[in-house]
């Protein structure tokens, strides 16, 4: 299955003075793609996929074409920003890649990762009715090795030596007449739920981080 789709809450916030961008499971390269066209800049793709490393060739850089569960992104050098979105959950060991990641990043270099989280309020209501079903895409792809909520995404980060500089949240309110009758007050009501209940109206969480020299897990390193 390729995956072909652009991010746009994680396009928003690549830093617009990222002149080295890694995309970390870029699959068909859309939003590697996007990113370049709206700036100046190179973007190095990882994939899986050779049929999906075909596709990316015609948007990106280089592509490397590689297992993350074993490989060592260390050789590709440093970048200002390395971008994880909807790849660490398909891993079997995502704190060891975000450990290895660490090298990749320049002195003010930024990580930004998208994880699904897996107790959306849909997904609960699924739970609910008995049901665990996988699925060719979405929160159960069947693709996923690993399933985060919002607590076990941010020790996950922070576990691999990281300090979380913000967070946002994407996802919205069962709403399906007043969205329809109000895009204005729905788009209040999404806000408010989110903030209120993030674990619960989220879809996919979105981080930025950086390395964090202060964490033991990179004064062992240093040692």
């Amino acid at each position: 299955m390729k995956y072909a789709v652009v991010n746009r809450y994680v396009l928003k916030i690549v830093p617009v003075e990222a002149r080295r961008i890694l995309d970390v499971g870029c699959g068909s390269g859309l939003l590697g793609g996007e990113i370049k066209r709206l700036r100046n800049c190179e973007v190095i793709g990882i994939t899986l996929s050779e049929s999906e490393a075909q596709e990316a060739s015609k948007f990106l850089d280089k592509i490397l074409v590689c297992d993350l569960n074993k490989y060592d992104p260390g050789e590709l050098g440093k970048f200002d920003c390395v971008l994880c979105s909807h790849v660490l959950e398909h891993l079997y060991y995502p704190k060891r890649l975000l450990e290895l990641l660490r090298n990749n990043l320049n002195d003010h270099g930024l990580l930004i990762i998208a994880l699904p989280n897996v107790v959306y309020w849909q997904q609960r209501l699924e739970f609910l009715k008995g049901k665990f079903r996988y699925t060719n895409e979405g929160l159960l792809d069947y693709t996923h090795m690993r399933f985060f909520d919002y607590q076990t995404a941010l020790e996950l980060i922070q576990d691999a030596g990281y300090k979380v500089l913000s967070k946002f949240f994407d996802g919205h309110f069962p709403l399906p007449v007043i969205r329809n009758l109000s895009k204005s007050l729905a788009y209040i009501v999404d806000k408010t739920a989110i903030k209120v209940a993030p674990g619960l109206f989220t879809r996919q969480f979105i981080f930025v981080a950086q390395v964090d020299t202060r964490s033991k897990v990179n004064q062992q390193l240093d040692s």
